[in-house]
C-alpha cells in the first residue's frame, strides 16, 4: 500500500457533489493529470470551493 505524490495536479469538476458522493467527475481532458493508483496505493486529493473552504480526501482509483 503506498501512497502516491502529484505535485500541483489540479481540475475543475464537471458537475458538483454532494456531501455523500463517493466520486466525482472532472471536466474532460483533466483526469490525466493525476496518478492512476494500483490496487492497495491512494493518493491525497485536496478539494477547495470557490469561498476557499477546503477539504482532503483519500483516493483510491481513477478511471478515464
Amino acid at each position: 500500500m503506498a501512497v502516491i505524490l502529484a505535485n500541483n495536479a489540479n481540475g475543475k469538476l464537471a458537475a458538483s457533489i454532494t456531501a455523500e458522493a463517493t466520486t466525482l467527475a472532472l471536466q474532460a481532458g483533466q483526469g490525466e493529470r493525476f496518478p492512476s493508483p494500483a490496487p492497495g496505493d491512494w493518493f491525497p486529493l485536496s478539494m477547495v470551493r470557490d469561498t476557499g473552504e477546503s477539504e482532503v480526501c483519500k483516493c483510491t482509483a481513477r478511471t478515464g
